[in-house]
């Protein structure tokens, strides 16, 4: 609840006009958002049909019809409805886009801006950190760097180390390590893989982990 109120009040400023498209599998973690972020601010949840999120046409027409606010696309399909959309005024009623799962590069987000007068918020997290631990939110002539993951989210922190879970010095390569409360506990019926990913947090003394990325 409380990173739900840390996206509505502080990122999105989610209201009662608000409506999310609701499109990710109930396994999805991404799916807590869309169907929650407009109910703690009374807002509506639009439901898209079983395997619609796959339908760039029905996405859009659903966008347009029922006057969509938000809604998380990845990469690709954001690409593929910019391109559907062109000039129609089809995505007009949106407000937020989240955009993650894949790299969002420099150009898609030239064409993304100079279509959507709107903020963009890229978010990164692997599914062993539901959900997501940074974003980066970009707006207007803001410059995308294609290499950057944002500012790490509430209660999260990131690390990047080296071999000896070492800081290693700024411009130094190095692997992204993750901690916080959102971590998983591990792999089902994978002790040694678990061992190996989610390794003793040596930043602190209370038992915890940190996440290895790879």
């Amino acid at each position: 609840s409380e990173r739900l109120l840390w996206q509505v009040d502080e990122i999105l400023g989610f209201g009662p006009d608000d409506a999310s498209l609701f499109k990710a599998p109930l396994s999805f973690d991404i799916s807590i958002n869309e169907i929650f972020l407009p109910l703690v601010c009374g807002g509506r949840v639009v439901v898209l049909r079983p395997g619609g999120e796959r339908d760039p046409h029905h996405l859009l027409g659903v966008i347009a019809e029922q006057r969509v606010t938000f809604t998380y696309l990845v990469s690709s399909m954001l690409d593929v409805l910019l391109e559907m959309a062109g000039d129609s005024g089809r995505l007009d009623s949106l407000r937020h886009v989240w955009c993650g799962g894949e790299v969002l590069t420099p150009e898609l987000y030239e064409r993304f801006r100079t279509r959507l007068d709107i903020p963009l918020y890229h978010g990164y997290g692997p599914a062993e950190t539901t959900i997501g631990v940074s974003h980066v939110i970009y707006r207007g002539e803001a410059e995308r760097l294609s290499t950057s993951i944002g500012k790490a989210n509430p209660n999260t922190q990131l690390y990047v180390l080296d071999d000896e879970l070492r800081p290693v010095p700024f411009g130094v390569g190095g692997e992204l390590y993750v901690g916080g409360f959102l971590l998983g506990r591990g792999y089902v019926n994978a002790p040694g893989l678990t061992a190996s990913r989610f390794v003793a947090n040596p930043f602190a003394s209370d038992g915890s982990r940190l996440y290895r990325t790879g």
